[in-house]
């Protein structure tokens, strides 16, 4: 403005007008990018008031300035309506009103009543979604405190409100003969006309023809016959008006029901509630109890029928990894007294324990779930993502083992590890792609499990690259180490069973498997294919001397020391052949070293070097010999006069127990 600077032209403006004479609340004053000046007003001041400080502004500047007028605008995105609703309906139904800034005005005396539709954990719901989340923020600004608390699952009370005229409410998969179903419904007769409760059950012309986008609600209850259809209504013997909470007058109508469930299979049966002549939409508050066997039945009562045999299946893979783990802690135990406990190894015992801890908090999300129908959804979710993370953590143990990794080489060569790398980033971030999505897109209507989503494809196209990858790496290493054959033959059959067997059990699952026991026989499938790695595997490195296909013959504290980097830096092993059963070595002694058989002849020891020294010489030379291609440098060990001078005391053969090693 006429180049004076913001804080004049602030200083200017105040000279000039004052906001308490048009009684405008100025919340606060600020300099755009533009560099223009931005009075933001209080939320309490009245329109009139920032027109007389408009009016006043626009006065005092005359033409050296301008005033304009920014109004803060909402874009309200609406999914899943119905075709036939108007923006009309809209508006009524959504009221918007902005009940906080309502709210703000009055005093502390104040109880808030309504239909927000929100859930929170705040009030034993089993997550937070957007609405719970706003409104707990609401009630924290505003000093308020939520009084509410819901049970929910099978027994469930939910506030719900729709903009549609039919709405999916919830599922369950009943047993033929044991499914009892409970409902208390409460709803506003008056205000949102007649709803329905529909029933649909899973054969193809009911729920999957209903269910298809893009029809009406007349069109959806067109599949159903009128045995299906409870109309909520005092013509029915099961609704009857009662008087509305918090000494209100208006009059709901309640409706109690009990129902039966025969069948001549397990079924799953999907419930909506309708109300097609609605310009409302629909507004109901309702508790479901959906059951199997009756109360105090452990294993049935609160289970869905595909949930039954969960439980149980996680118990017993739980006892599983019990008697692993405890074989695991020996063979650990054992593989670092003979300095064996490689990197690869670690990373084993890591899946496993995960494993373990992924089972063992599912176990307790389901036990309390058996208990109360609610379990502890988070504690589900925390145990798959620590299953999720052995997977992860195992896939990367049997690819670097390809790779020969601890086994052929001390290092994975530069390009290697980028593209290594790369893989398993992007393996995690499909993983996490996976949870997300079954938080925030999973349709219970249409999704059954999880793997039944775009994101369950694109891990099993993943874990089929890994596979490829995985065989690749396998061949590349025999053709460089052929005398690995005996581990790497075993190896690659059981990395490929592990690999493909989940994808190839998936997509037959999705086909052919009756959708009323495929959860259960997902979860113990998938389970049993992974406990079967995880044996094979422990069986592939039990440091045994029964055990002819032992990976590793270098030792932990070797690495790095003993072999040179190479040309590409990756610590190449020496080509050898381990043979548990092997004679120990018998050399001829001469005045320095033992001449042994260094090649072919490794002890039960592991690779421990054993040698002969004579104790008469003063300075034993040692010569430079290449072992295997591992070369030795020359080098000279003086000795003292003492009896124990320069000698090396041989280890028990059978026990593995090396002896004292005495020079100077």
């Amino acid at each position: 403005m006429n180049g004076k600077t913001f804080a004049d032209v602030v200083k200017d403006i105040r000279s000039k007008v004052k906001p308490e004479d048009s009684n405008a609340g100025i919340r606060s004053i600020r300099k755009t990018i533009s560099g223009e000046v931005l009075f933001e007003f209080n939320k309490a001041t009245e329109k009139e008031s920032r027109e007389n400080f408009n009016k006043s502004l626009r006065g005092a500047l005359g033409h050296d300035g301008e005033v304009k007028v920014l109004m803060p605008r909402t874009t309200l995105e609406i999914r899943d309506m119905e075709s036939d609703t108007t923006i009309s309906d809209i508006a009524e139904v959504m009221g918007l009103d902005g009940l906080e800034d309502t709210l703000q005005g009055m005093n502390n005396n104040l109880v808030v009543a309504g239909d927000f539709n929100a859930q929170s954990v705040e009030w034993n719901m089993a997550q937070t979604d957007s609405r719970g989340r706003h409104t707990m923020e609401m009630t924290t600004r505003l000093g308020l405190m939520v009084i509410n608390v819901a049970h929910f699952t099978k027994q469930r009370l939910i506030f719900s409100i729709f903009l549609q005229k039919w709405a999916f409410v919830a599922r369950f998969c009943f047993l033929s003969e044991k499914g009892d179903f409970h409902f208390v419904i409460t709803y506003s007769q008056k205000k949102y006309g007649v709803q329905n409760l529909l029933f649909y059950y899973d054969t193809e012309d009911q729920w999957p023809s209903a269910y298809r986008p893009g029809l009406t609600c007349t069109q959806r209850m067109s599949y159903l016959n009128k045995s299906q259809i409870v109309p909520l209504t005092k013509g029915t013997p099961v609704c009857e008006f009662k008087k509305g909470s918090l000494d209100s007058n208006e009059e709901l109508m309640e409706c109690r029901g009990d129902a039966s469930f025969r069948t001549a299979r397990e079924r799953w049966w999907y419930l909506a509630v309708s109300n097609c002549n609605s310009t409302k939409g629909l507004s109901i508050e309702f508790k479901f109890s959906m059951t199997n066997g009756p109360p105090g039945d452990f294993w049935h009562h609160h289970f869905s029928a595909d949930e039954l045999y969960i439980l149980p299946i996680l118990i017993a893979f739980l006892l599983a990894y019990i008697c692993i783990i405890i074989a695991i802690v020996i063979c650990t135990v054992e593989l670092k007294e003979r300095q064996l406990y490689h990197t690869t190894y670690k990373l084993f015992v890591v899946a496993v324990v995960f494993q373990e801890l992924g089972i063992v908090l599912q176990c307790a999300a389901y036990i309390r779930f058996a208990l109360n129908g609610i379990g502890y959804p988070r504690t589900r979710t925390l145990g798959q993502i620590f299953e999720s993370t052995s997977e992860v953590v195992f896939l990367l143990l049997m690819l670097l083992l390809a790779k020969g990794y601890t086994v052929t080489r001390g290092r994975l060569r530069i390009a290697s590890s980028i593209k290594l790398t790369i893989f398993m980033c992007l393996y995690c971030v499909m993983y996490c792609v996976l949870f997300i999505y079954e938080k925030l897109f999973f349709d219970p209507g249409k999704v059954l499990y999880l793997y039944e989503s775009p994101a369950g494809y694109g891990l099993i196209l993943l874990r089929v690259v890994a596979w490829w990858m995985f065989v690749y790496s396998v061949v590349f290493t025999l053709k460089h180490y052929p005398e690995k054959a005996v581990f790497y033959y075993p190896f690659n059959i059981v990395g490929t069973i592990w690999f493909v067997s989940g994808p190839v059990f998936i997509l037959i699952t999705n086909g052919v498997i009756d959708k009323w026991v495929r959860e259960s026989v997902v979860c113990g499938v998938l389970h049993f294919i992974t406990l079967c790695g995880h044996v094979l595997f422990l069986v592939l490195t039990l440091p045994m001397t029964a055990n002819k296909v032992f990976p590793y013959h270098v030792r932990t504290s070797q690495v790095g020391v003993l072999f040179d980097p190479g040309p590409d830096g990756t610590y190449p092993f020496s080509h050898h052949v381990y043979d548990p059963s092997a004679p120990r070595s018998s050399g001829v002694v001469t005045s320095n070293v033992v001449e042994a058989d260094w090649a072919t002849d490794v002890p039960v020891e592991l690779f421990s070097i054993s040698r002969i020294v004579n104790a008469e010489a003063a300075v034993i030379p040692i010569k430079s010999y290449r072992t295997n291609g591992m070369d030795y440098n020359n080098h000279r060990r003086e000795s003292s006069s003492s009896e124990e001078e320069g000698t090396v005391n041989t280890h028990d053969q059978n026990h593995g127990n090396y002896g004292n090693h005495s020079t100077q």
